[in-house]
């Protein structure tokens, strides 16, 4: 019931049909073969989609789900319920129908997971009555002007879809990669020593500080994922710029600040890490910006040092 439903080209304009926070039963009625008789079947859902947000990133129990290179994440938060007689099971592979309306914008749309909202795994059996509060992760691409999402449980069940004009009800996102509180973009330039987020991490990075024939530069990193993350100088192109366009790539080495222990390896979840990048043959000009590019999504920051 969960797969994502790529919809049919629409033959008249898109109308929602729902609002945040109310509830609506979505399914179908199961009638006996030849007649107008109806079978007790646990083909309905009760749903109250709470919210709606983006992000890059999202901690779940046992899996840390990243956007990939020019994708975002999209979060629905819901609540699902009972209302059959029969007891039901809503687990990650057994939720609802998630509907996108125009079929050219659904070929880019992916399921990704359903989880508890603190990302614990999704296994619940309900009773009629009962109710858990779900987190929908849709992969989709990182901008889209228009975002038309519907919900139902059974593939035959779409005349009871609920639809969502969601662009203007999602949560606004704080990302310095978010463009318009929705939409991210693949770049973004931020202040030394100001925290932000990026994929599975929370960076700092502080300004340079020349050191004999070097400059060093800190960065302390934190995972904000519920699994371990690794981190090394190999998983990004780091570069230190300098007026006139002089960029200077950083030792292939990060060190414990203020040693020559090199390190590279995982944080635990939660664990902050501070890592020193050397830069070498440097001019004799103050750098002006650093620049980092992740290999992994493509995503790349510039710390801007006159900020």
């Amino acid at each position: 019931m969960l797969a994502l439903l790529l919809m049919a080209a629409q033959t008249k304009p898109f109308v929602a049909n729902a609002e945040l926070g109310k509830p609506y039963r979505v399914g179908v009625d199961s009638y006996i073969i030849g007649t107008k008789t109806k079978v007790d079947t646990p083909y309905w859902r009760t749903i109250t989609v709470k919210s709606i947000r983006t992000a890059q990133a999202f901690g779940g129990q046992g899996e840390s789900i990243i956007a990939e290179a020019g994708q975002k994440l999209i979060l629905v938060d819901v609540n699902i319920k009972n209302p059959n007689n029969d007891t039901v099971n809503v687990s990650t592979s057994d939720t609802l129908r998630t509907l996108v309306w125009e079929s050219n914008l659904a070929k880019s749309f992916r399921y990704i997971r359903a989880f508890l909202p603190n990302g614990d795994t999704l296994s619940h059996n309900l009773k009629k009555g009962q109710a858990v509060d779900v987190t929908i992760v849709l992969s989709a691409p990182e901008h889209t002007p228009f975002v038309h999402l519907g919900f139902t449980f059974e593939r035959n069940s779409l005349p009871s879809a609920r639809w969502f004009d969601v662009v203007p009800i999602a949560l606004k996102s704080k990302s310095v990669f978010s463009t318009d509180g929705f939409n991210f973009g693949s770049s973004a330039t931020v202040t030394a020593d100001a925290p932000f987020e990026l994929d599975a991490f929370r960076f700092a990075i502080g300004k340079p500080v020349k050191k004999g024939d070097h400059y060093a530069v800190t960065l302390n990193a934190t995972n904000t994922m519920r699994m371990p993350a690794s981190w090394g100088w190999q998983y990004a192109a780091t570069e230190l710029h300098f007026p006139g366009g002089v960029k200077v790539t950083a030792y292939p080495s990060i060190y414990e600040p203020g040693t020559d222990t090199m390190w590279g390896g995982q944080l635990t979840p939660g664990q902050t890490k501070s890592l020193e990048y050397r830069f070498y043959n440097v001019p004799a000009a103050l750098p002006t910006s650093l620049s980092m590019k992740l290999n992994a999504t493509q995503r790349q920051f510039t710390v801007d040092f006159s900020r």
